[in-house]
């Protein structure tokens, strides 16, 4: 589906796809090896910026929805985004390690359970 036919809920179940994989790759990883393995880095960060788009997305095309659910960081999610594209120079580890630890989980959670209502509703 292209960009602009995707509905709220294929934004939704992007954000927790990405989400779970973040978890999955950081979940046997303390600080120490996360710090010195780029591959994993590399692929926390593109996750981060493919819910970040998604975050955008649903911002720009369905702003109705966005300010209906505040429990979710939307605007946040789209800063970190940013943040890690435009600033993949200046990456702040410790702050990507606590976003995939400390965050991730939480976030996955809170639009899993969003997504699941709107489906409950839908049928």
């Amino acid at each position: 589906m292209t960009e602009g036919r995707r509905g709220i809920d294929e934004w939704l179940s992007d954000i927790v796809a990405m989400a779970d994989k973040i978890v999955t790759y950081t979940a046997d990883v303390d600080f120490e090896r996360f710090a010195r393995d780029e591959p994993i880095q590399d692929l926390v960060v593109k996750k981060i910026e493919n819910i970040g788009e998604a975050a955008t997305q649903l911002r720009k095309r369905h702003p109705d929805f966005v300010e209906a659910n505040p429990q979710i960081p939307w605007r946040a999610m789209s800063t970190m985004r940013n943040r890690t594209a435009h600033g993949y120079f200046a990456v702040d580890l410790p702050i990507l390690w606590a976003t995939a630890r400390n965050d991730m989980p939480d976030l996955r959670g809170q639009v899993a359970t969003l997504l699941a209502a709107r489906r409950r509703v839908r049928t």
